[in-house]
């Protein structure tokens, strides 16, 4: 009778267990990969934390607890939508703000972590291959741009987090068809309209999504519109809320505040054609200090906080019927100035010789005192908006050519294209012309987009080169023969 080698044949089978947890798909992030991503956020996170003692308070931070405040209290915020809000505000009620304040960057790393493996699924199904995805993924962390955020208490790394989550749910239902993908979409649309208000371009950029995905399809058809129906209605649900409260229908005052801007800059604010009088005595010593010249050294950022809300709503209402055309006629002065500013903030902490001097800027770290943040070799590594703008025109002819060549809706393609188009025109159109800090959530799109474009390109050259090499081959072997 053969004896059996126990301890043999126990490493063997261990070995098909562990062999079987451990390898992934085609489509998952490889376990190397994963943990240099999981070693290098650890590393950042401690970087931030080692300096800075907690995430940074700096810029508009502190209006999320004072939006918590205003749940709290029974009624919605002017400045803040309850999604981050509310994040911020339970761990400050569990932890104190103190320890709040260590555990919300970790949080915000974590979720970033998490993103980068659907970011590594999101590239496949746009025909990246392994080594360029790579390059992708790492990108995303050598990049100091893309985390930046994590250590900012403010709602861009959260939805950063959740484009990355809608644009992964997206692919699923395109890819799978299942209706809870479809269900899941629409809870996320809910989320990042009440994280950043900014997204409710989304609704029609996924309706166009789901429309073509459920052609002829009654089930598939119905359930789209429900979820678009009921996004639509919370959304006029809240501006209600926000009508009862403060008088003005709207989902957030930034908007108004960015749309007196934008007027202010074009110079169509004039005094004499204000009907209301004391708006109009208000406004009048600002307008004699500056007519309104597009100037990008002043952004009338501070004048809208001497008005009430009701006030400077009615306003640019009021502005806007006189001057119609004024907001489209500033459009390209807004697309001119904002191009060549960084991807990852409206302003730069440190940016310049005098305000890393001014903000106690040591070896690329800018501290900004207490409440500073870190951005490392922000001069070597700063990305101007037109990159985007160059890298996204490349993606989408690629893929047109696709469509055109295969007579196939690349409904993945669309969704990237649509969203970051429709965010850069929300942008332009509704901020003033330094708006690279509303483009932060989108950001994880450009190494999608870069990583797409250029796998699909070098495939093409490999190929090239490939057949020029086959029919030299060809041309000497007939050469011989004859």
């Amino acid at each position: 009778m053969p004896q059996t080698n126990i301890p043999a044949l126990l490493a063997r089978h261990s070995r098909n267990i562990f062999l079987r947890i451990y390898r992934r798909p085609p489509s998952r992030m490889p376990f190397w990969l994963t943990m240099v991503t999981i070693i290098l956020g650890l590393t950042f996170l401690g970087l931030q934390l080692a300096i800075f003692r907690h995430g940074s308070m700096a810029m508009d931070s502190w209006s999320y607890p004072v939006g918590w405040r205003s749940l709290m209290d029974g009624h919605v915020d002017p400045a803040r939508p309850p999604v981050y809000s509310a994040i911020v505000g339970i761990v400050w009620e569990i932890l104190t703000m103190g320890y709040g304040n260590i555990l919300l960057p970790a949080i915000q790393w974590a979720l970033y972590l998490a993103s980068l493996q659907l970011v590594w699924i999101i590239n496949t199904w746009l025909k990246v291959s392994r080594a360029f995805n790579v390059v992708a993924i790492l990108s995303m962390l050598l990049i100091p741009g893309f985390w930046v955020f994590n250590n900012i208490i403010m709602a861009e790394s959260v939805s950063l987090s959740e484009i990355v989550m809608l644009t992964w749910l997206s692919g699923k239902y395109i890819n799978t068809l299942k209706m809870r993908y479809l269900w899941w979409s629409g809870c996320m649309l809910v989320l990042l309209i009440f994280t950043k208000p900014m997204f409710i371009f989304l609704i029609p950029v996924l309706g166009v999504l789901w429309g073509v995905v459920a052609w002829r399809n009654t089930r598939r058809t119905l359930a789209s519109a429900a979820i678009l129906l009921a996004t639509t209605g919370a959304v006029w649900a809240y501006a209600a809320a926000m009508k009862n409260t403060y008088g003005v229908t709207a989902l957030t005052i930034a908007s108004t505040h960015n749309r007196y801007c934008c007027l202010r800059a074009d110079g169509v604010i004039i005094p004499d054609e204000i009907s209301d009088p004391v708006t109009r005595e208000k406004y009048r010593p600002l307008y004699e200090a500056d007519p309104g010249i597009q100037n990008p050294e002043n952004r009338h950022m501070l004048e809208v906080y001497r008005f009430t809300w009701p006030e400077i709503d009615r306003l640019v209402k009021e502005v806007s019927a006189l001057h119609p055309y004024a907001e489209t006629e500033g459009i390209p002065y807004r697309i001119k100035t904002s191009m060549k500013y960084s991807q990852f903030f409206f302003y730069l902490l440190g940016y310049d010789e005098q305000a890393d001097i001014f903000y106690r800027d040591w070896n690329g770290l800018s501290r900004n005192l207490e409440d500073g943040f870190i951005f490392p070799f922000h001069d070597k590594l700063w990305f101007p908006i037109w990159v985007t703008a160059v890298t996204w025109s490349l993606f989408c002819a690629i893929w047109l050519w696709f469509w055109f060549r295969n007579h196939r809706f690349p409904a993945m393609a669309y969704f990237v294209v649509a969203t970051i188009f429709t965010c850069y025109v929300s942008a332009i159109i509704g901020a003033q012309d330094l708006w690279g800090r509303i483009m932060t959530p989108v950001t994880p799109l450009i190494p999608v987009m870069a990583a797409s474009s250029a796998s699909i390109l070098w495939s093409c050259v490999k190929k090239s080169l490939s057949g020029r090499r086959f029919r030299r081959r060809g041309f000497a072997s007939l050469g011989k023969v004859a």
